[in-house]
């Protein structure tokens, strides 16, 4: 019942986060374009209640979240696939929510539609214990980390030079981090397990 519930309780959370992005990009949308692509006034231009709408979505996620894996007592596994799950979410929701400051270079908001979607699907994929997930989770936020900085210091495709550091965008990134971080040591303790299970003696 209370794994249940905790899966509920993140459908529902990420409903209302989404349901808050696509608010606050109608409302980005609807406001008058600004001369530079990358105007400072069109990324302030948020909708503040939409905001904390987002975040409260992705607070309602991670309270789910914690009742579908921490059960008690809970292992350390648990409580890493928790915390890998969950920042998977809030940065797969980040990625939707800056959508509306690309607008004007389709191929970028395409990507951090794309990009998103794929994060909030390997969150979901974090709710077991699979170190197929835990790859691939750990390689794309890798990549996303190295586009990031790279797009920081040379003129990507479709841009008209190289992108500003932004709030927003060092959010995301120390979201990644820590991803990074928690992946790692589920993926160390995959190995070690698979490697004490390999020396190990079948029994007689």
């Amino acid at each position: 019942m209370r794994r249940r519930l905790g899966f509920e309780l993140v459908i529902v959370g990420l409903f209302v986060a989404m349901g808050a992005v696509a608010w606050d990009l109608s409302y980005v949308a609807g406001m008058p374009e600004p001369a530079e692509p990358h105007d400072d006034t069109a990324i302030m231009a948020h909708n503040a209640a939409a905001t904390v709408v987002v975040i409260l979505g992705v607070v309602l996620a991670t309270v789910g979240a914690r009742m579908l894996l921490l059960e008690k007592p809970a292992s350390r596994q648990a409580y890493l696939l928790f915390v890998a799950s969950t920042l998977m979410f809030a940065d797969g929701v980040l990625h939707f929510f800056v959508v509306s400051e690309h607008l004007s270079i389709l191929p970028f908001a395409v990507f951090f539609v794309a990009a998103g979607a794929v994060q909030i699907g390997l969150g979901f994929g974090l709710f077991k214990p699979r170190p197929f997930v835990y790859l691939v989770s750990a390689v794309l936020t890798v990549g996303l980390i190295g586009l990031f900085f790279l797009s920081r210091a040379v003129t990507l495709p479709y841009a008209d030079g190289p992108e500003e550091y932004e709030v927003l965008g060092l959010v995301s990134k120390a979201l990644e981090f820590a991803t990074i971080a928690a992946l790692g040591i589920l993926l160390y303790r995959w190995r070690a397990d698979v490697k004490a299970g390999a020396e190990t003696p079948p029994s007689a």
